[in-house]
Protein backbone atom coordinates (compact mmCIF):
# COMPACT_ATOMS: atom_id res chain seq x y z
CA UNK A 1 0.00 0.00 0.00
CA UNK A 2 3.02 2.44 0.75
CA UNK A 3 4.76 1.29 -2.27
CA UNK A 4 1.41 2.83 -4.31
CA UNK A 5 1.52 5.80 -2.74
CA UNK A 6 4.95 6.52 -2.80
CA UNK A 7 4.40 5.53 -6.60
CA UNK A 8 1.50 7.88 -6.89
CA UNK A 9 3.26 10.86 -5.05
CA UNK A 10 6.42 10.17 -7.68
CA UNK A 11 3.93 10.65 -10.81
CA UNK A 12 2.74 13.73 -9.03
CA UNK A 13 5.65 15.37 -8.25
CA UNK A 14 7.08 14.67 -11.97
CA UNK A 15 3.82 16.30 -13.85
CA UNK A 16 3.99 19.43 -11.78
CA UNK A 17 7.23 20.17 -12.37
CA UNK A 18 6.38 19.41 -16.09
CA UNK A 19 3.91 21.65 -15.75
CA UNK A 20 5.93 24.93 -14.48
CA UNK A 21 8.95 24.26 -16.66
CA UNK A 22 6.29 24.43 -19.36
CA UNK A 23 4.66 27.71 -17.91
CA UNK A 24 7.85 29.25 -17.30
CA UNK A 25 9.06 28.57 -21.13
CA UNK A 26 5.84 30.25 -22.20
CA UNK A 27 6.73 33.28 -20.18
CA UNK A 28 9.84 33.81 -21.31
CA UNK A 29 8.83 33.51 -25.02
CA UNK A 30 6.45 36.23 -24.38
CA UNK A 31 9.04 37.97 -22.70
CA UNK A 32 11.60 37.62 -25.81
CA UNK A 33 8.89 38.53 -27.75
CA UNK A 34 8.03 41.88 -26.28
CA UNK A 35 11.43 42.90 -26.44
CA UNK A 36 12.23 42.01 -29.89
CA UNK A 37 9.13 44.33 -30.66
CA UNK A 38 10.29 47.26 -29.01
CA UNK A 39 13.51 46.74 -30.04
CA UNK A 40 13.15 46.05 -34.30
CA UNK A 41 11.59 49.60 -34.61
CA UNK A 42 14.35 51.61 -32.91
CA UNK A 43 16.99 49.27 -35.08
CA UNK A 44 15.29 50.34 -37.97
CA UNK A 45 15.03 53.92 -37.19
CA UNK A 46 18.62 54.46 -36.34
CA UNK A 47 20.55 52.01 -39.12
CA UNK A 48 18.88 53.35 -42.00
CA UNK A 49 16.65 56.24 -41.95
CA UNK A 50 19.90 59.08 -40.51
CA UNK A 51 22.40 57.11 -42.67
CA UNK A 52 19.79 57.89 -46.03
CA UNK A 53 19.62 61.57 -44.71
CA UNK A 54 22.77 62.31 -44.29
CA UNK A 55 24.19 61.14 -47.65
CA UNK A 56 20.91 63.01 -49.30
CA UNK A 57 22.08 66.31 -47.57
CA UNK A 58 25.61 65.62 -48.62
CA UNK A 59 24.83 65.14 -52.41
CA UNK A 60 22.52 68.56 -51.82
CA UNK A 61 25.07 70.14 -50.30
CA UNK A 62 27.54 69.39 -53.14
CA UNK A 63 25.55 69.90 -56.09
CA UNK A 64 24.22 73.27 -54.98
CA UNK A 65 26.98 74.75 -53.32
CA UNK A 66 30.32 73.83 -55.24
CA UNK A 67 28.89 73.34 -58.86
CA UNK A 68 26.64 76.84 -59.52
CA UNK A 69 30.00 78.80 -58.04
CA UNK A 70 32.43 77.22 -61.15
CA UNK A 71 29.28 77.60 -63.80
CA UNK A 72 28.82 81.31 -62.13
CA UNK A 73 32.95 81.97 -62.77
CA UNK A 74 33.00 80.28 -66.02
CA UNK A 75 29.84 82.30 -67.39
CA UNK A 76 31.50 85.31 -65.92
CA UNK A 77 34.68 84.62 -67.68
CA UNK A 78 33.27 83.80 -70.76
CA UNK A 79 31.44 87.09 -70.78
CA UNK A 80 34.14 89.02 -70.19
CA UNK A 81 36.28 87.30 -73.19
CA UNK A 82 33.65 88.05 -75.60
CA UNK A 83 34.58 91.87 -75.20
CA UNK A 84 37.64 92.53 -77.12
CA UNK A 85 39.37 95.75 -77.18
CA UNK A 86 39.99 97.38 -80.45
CA UNK A 87 43.80 96.66 -79.88
CA UNK A 88 42.55 92.95 -78.97
CA UNK A 89 40.54 93.02 -82.67
CA UNK A 90 43.94 93.59 -84.20
CA UNK A 91 45.33 90.14 -82.96
CA UNK A 92 42.74 87.60 -83.84
CA UNK A 93 44.06 85.39 -86.35
CA UNK A 94 45.36 82.70 -87.54
CA UNK A 95 49.26 81.92 -86.35
CA UNK A 96 52.01 79.35 -87.97
CA UNK A 97 55.10 77.87 -87.54
CA UNK A 98 56.82 75.16 -89.20
CA UNK A 99 57.92 72.65 -86.29
CA UNK A 100 60.37 69.54 -87.33
CA UNK A 101 59.21 66.34 -85.99
CA UNK A 102 62.68 66.45 -83.99
CA UNK A 103 60.91 68.31 -81.72
CA UNK A 104 59.05 66.92 -78.79
CA UNK A 105 56.03 69.42 -79.79
CA UNK A 106 55.47 68.07 -82.82
CA UNK A 107 54.52 64.72 -81.39
CA UNK A 108 55.43 63.10 -84.52
CA UNK A 109 56.26 59.71 -82.89
CA UNK A 110 59.09 57.45 -84.24
CA UNK A 111 59.40 59.62 -87.44
CA UNK A 112 62.07 61.94 -87.13
CA UNK A 113 62.73 62.92 -91.31
CA UNK A 114 59.37 64.98 -91.77
CA UNK A 115 57.93 68.19 -90.18
CA UNK A 116 54.66 70.11 -89.37
CA UNK A 117 52.97 72.69 -89.33
CA UNK A 118 52.03 74.38 -85.57
CA UNK A 119 48.58 76.62 -86.12
CA UNK A 120 47.49 79.01 -83.08
CA UNK A 121 44.40 80.24 -83.84
CA UNK A 122 43.07 83.25 -81.73
CA UNK A 123 38.83 83.69 -81.92
CA UNK A 124 37.19 87.00 -82.18
CA UNK A 125 34.82 85.68 -79.38
CA UNK A 126 37.91 85.26 -77.23
CA UNK A 127 38.26 81.46 -77.35
CA UNK A 128 41.40 79.76 -78.66
CA UNK A 129 42.36 76.64 -80.12
CA UNK A 130 45.74 74.92 -81.16
CA UNK A 131 46.23 72.78 -84.69
CA UNK A 132 48.97 70.08 -85.55
CA UNK A 133 48.93 69.37 -88.74
CA UNK A 134 51.17 67.07 -90.83
CA UNK A 135 51.31 65.70 -94.81
CA UNK A 136 48.16 67.94 -95.01
CA UNK A 137 45.94 66.16 -92.25
CA UNK A 138 45.49 67.12 -88.88
CA UNK A 139 47.25 64.99 -85.83
CA UNK A 140 46.38 66.87 -82.99
CA UNK A 141 43.23 69.64 -82.42
CA UNK A 142 42.66 70.88 -79.24
CA UNK A 143 39.02 71.28 -79.62
CA UNK A 144 38.80 67.69 -78.95
CA UNK A 145 38.70 68.52 -75.52
CA UNK A 146 35.59 68.14 -73.75
CA UNK A 147 36.23 71.57 -72.04
CA UNK A 148 37.39 73.83 -74.98
CA UNK A 149 34.63 75.97 -74.53
CA UNK A 150 36.45 76.92 -71.57
CA UNK A 151 39.77 77.76 -73.39
CA UNK A 152 40.71 81.24 -74.24
CA UNK A 153 43.53 84.01 -74.83
CA UNK A 154 43.76 87.19 -73.69
CA UNK A 155 46.15 90.35 -74.11
CA UNK A 156 48.72 91.35 -71.21
CA UNK A 157 51.29 94.26 -70.43
CA UNK A 158 53.98 92.62 -68.56
CA UNK A 159 57.02 94.85 -67.66
CA UNK A 160 56.43 96.79 -70.61
CA UNK A 161 56.25 93.89 -73.07
CA UNK A 162 52.94 93.04 -74.71
CA UNK A 163 51.81 89.42 -74.45
CA UNK A 164 49.41 87.02 -75.59
CA UNK A 165 48.36 84.46 -73.17
CA UNK A 166 46.62 81.47 -73.65
CA UNK A 167 44.80 79.22 -71.16
CA UNK A 168 43.98 75.24 -71.67
CA UNK A 169 41.01 74.13 -69.24
CA UNK A 170 41.19 70.64 -69.85
CA UNK A 171 45.10 70.50 -68.32
CA UNK A 172 45.37 74.02 -66.54
CA UNK A 173 48.78 74.94 -68.64
CA UNK A 174 48.93 78.43 -69.98
CA UNK A 175 51.31 79.79 -72.55
CA UNK A 176 52.44 83.10 -73.04
CA UNK A 177 53.72 84.53 -76.56
CA UNK A 178 56.04 88.14 -76.48
CA UNK A 179 54.49 90.05 -79.66
CA UNK A 180 57.54 91.47 -81.42
CA UNK A 181 57.75 94.65 -83.36
CA UNK A 182 56.67 92.99 -86.76
CA UNK A 183 53.29 91.84 -84.81
CA UNK A 184 54.36 88.15 -84.97
CA UNK A 185 54.31 85.54 -81.77
CA UNK A 186 57.34 84.24 -79.95
CA UNK A 187 57.22 81.34 -77.97
CA UNK A 188 58.44 82.49 -74.14
CA UNK A 189 59.90 79.46 -73.21
CA UNK A 190 61.35 81.29 -69.80
CA UNK A 191 57.88 81.76 -68.04
CA UNK A 192 56.11 78.97 -70.31
CA UNK A 193 58.79 76.44 -67.74
CA UNK A 194 58.50 78.22 -65.28
CA UNK A 195 54.19 78.51 -64.96
CA UNK A 196 53.55 74.81 -66.10
CA UNK A 197 56.71 72.96 -64.36
CA UNK A 198 54.41 69.98 -63.08
CA UNK A 199 53.36 69.51 -66.11
CA UNK A 200 56.69 69.12 -68.03
CA UNK A 201 57.95 67.03 -65.09
CA UNK A 202 54.98 64.43 -65.64
CA UNK A 203 55.99 64.44 -69.69
CA UNK A 204 54.44 66.73 -71.28
CA UNK A 205 56.21 67.95 -74.35
CA UNK A 206 58.63 71.00 -74.02
CA UNK A 207 59.71 72.93 -77.39
CA UNK A 208 63.37 72.34 -78.34
CA UNK A 209 63.55 76.37 -78.78
CA UNK A 210 61.26 79.60 -79.03
CA UNK A 211 59.59 79.62 -82.52
CA UNK A 212 58.00 82.58 -83.77
CA UNK A 213 54.58 82.35 -85.06
CA UNK A 214 53.40 84.63 -87.96
CA UNK A 215 49.88 85.37 -88.90
CA UNK A 216 48.15 83.56 -91.74
CA UNK A 217 46.48 86.25 -94.39
CA UNK A 218 42.44 85.66 -93.75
Amino acid sequence: MRDDLRGKSKVYCVHGILVLLSLTLLGCDSHIEQAEKAITPKTTHVDETPDASHHTNLWQVAGQATMPKKIQQHSQATEQNKKLTEEEKAIVGRYSVVVPCTDPIARCGDEKEDAVEFILNLMPDGSVYRLIKRLGSIQVDSRSSQSYYKDHWELKQINAQQYIVTFYSSNGMKFFYRIDDNKRLVMDLGRNKLINLQAYRTGYPFPDRAYTLSKLPD
